[in-house]
């Protein structure tokens, strides 16, 4: 089975016949703004500054295009307030398959990035705090973009005991340089890894709660 998506195409015209900046979208600056100081792009069509990247992207999903509408909407009100992009976190459902999409996932042209999968001989824990556990899959499988000294993306199929950590381990940019030579090691088990990282992170953050 071949399963593939062709994404969204930007409608531009518009913005293009007014003479605002465009490349695979309306480009907009922190604030949601466009070229033209008087207005502004949210959603499918803006492309907007990602700083984790440093790069303007197109994030073509429902939760993200609420938060540019509101935040542009109070930009236009003169509540000056930047748009601060999250770390991408998308859930989907394929044949009984459910797979979660965690921030980068595509390999680029960085050549300290390792991108990494591990498939049905991993052993997956059920994490108490986890945002779904499931069980019973045929398929489990687990895929890594590790950096230098974080998690840049993931995708989790099957089981998704593992999403919720990954999605902090991500989105907060946790230093990952205690486990990393052990999630490139082939024969490892990587979700057995960074389940034990991420109970040991918890625990720090309870010690330090008392």
């Amino acid at each position: 089975m071949v399963a593939y998506a062709i994404g969204v195409q930007a409608r531009m015209q518009l913005a293009e016949d007014c003479g605002i900046r465009t490349e695979r979208g309306i480009l907009v600056n922190e604030y949601l703004q466009t070229s033209a100081e008087d207005i502004f792009a949210a959603g499918d069509v803006a492309q907007v500054f990602d700083p984790a990247t440093g790069q303007s992207v197109l994030d073509s999903l429902w939760g993200p295009a609420r938060e540019q509408g509101a935040t542009a909407g109070l930009n236009m009100a003169g509540l000056q307030t930047p748009y601060v992009k999250i770390v991408p976190f998308n859930v989907t459902r394929l044949a009984d398959l459910t797979t979660t999409i965690i921030g980068t996932v595509g390999r680029g042209e960085d050549l300290d990035l390792h991108s990494i999968a591990r498939g049905d001989s991993e052993t997956w824990r059920q994490l108490p705090d986890a945002i779904a556990a499931q069980s019973n899959f045929d398929v489990n499988c687990l895929r890594l973009l590790i950096g230098p000294q974080t998690l840049i993306g993931a995708v989790v199929m099957g089981d998704q005991s593992l999403s919720r950590p990954l999605q902090h381990l991500i989105a907060r940019r946790v230093d990952i340089r205690p486990i990393r030579q052990h999630l490139l090691q082939p024969r490892n088990r990587m979700a057995d890894i960074v389940a034990d990282f991420w109970a040991k992170l918890i625990g720090q953050f309870s010690y330090a709660a008392q």
